[in-house]
């Protein structure tokens, strides 16, 4: 693994900057799962990579995504269907803080693994179970859901949550699978 940061890293020592250290460079395409708004992956422009495309399977960050980086190839997608992709199109992918998220998470994997090239390189970051794991912000949702609501929508509105937590047409409550009750942590064991 790679531990210094090369002065021509935007980030620091975080995820990003530890994914995008990663990323080997000059190759034919990149796919970055769970893309948000594209700036990781707009980021990689400068390692030389032909193609870069993102996925997500919220609409609103794929549509903010367009209009931000209209070069990269950002595509919205739905939680149950296969990527739209080639198998072994990818010679590098990233998955960055995502699977927590993701109800069906060996079915990802084999799907990644599919649109991988062989001896391609997946980077996959995961948040590290700890003692104050329960304490998880993106957890109150489901531990308090009351209180979550009156916070929410004091916050923002009543109808923003609703269009979030209730009716969201991604299939997501806010950021999590509706199949899926909790915002997951790793032992080491369990990678």
């Amino acid at each position: 693994m790679k531990t210094e940061i090369s002065p021509e890293n935007p980030y620091s020592y975080n995820r990003y900057g530890f994914a995008w250290q990663c990323v080997p460079e000059g190759g034919a395409a990149h796919l970055d799962f769970g893309c948000y708004d594209g700036a990781f992956l707009r980021s990689l422009k400068e390692k030389g990579i032909a193609r870069l495309f993102g996925v997500d399977i919220s609409h609103e960050a794929v549509c903010k995504a367009h209009h931000q980086f209209p070069e990269l190839e950002i595509i919205h997608i739905s939680e149950t269907v296969p990527l739209p992709f080639e198998d072994g199109l990818f010679t590098s992918i990233t998955i960055l803080d995502v699977i927590e998220h993701v109800y069906e998470q060996g079915a990802l994997l084999d799907e990644l693994n599919r649109v991988l090239k062989d001896n391609g390189t997946l980077i996959v970051t995961v948040p590290g179970q700890h003692l104050f794991s329960f304490l998880d912000i993106g957890n109150l949702k489901f531990r308090f859901p009351r209180l979550h609501r009156w916070y929410y929508c004091r916050k923002h509105s009543r109808e923003e949550y609703e269009c979030r937590y209730v009716s969201n047409p991604d299939g997501l409550v806010g950021d999590i699978s509706a199949k899926k009750h909790w915002h997951e942590h790793f032992s080491r064991a369990k990678l």
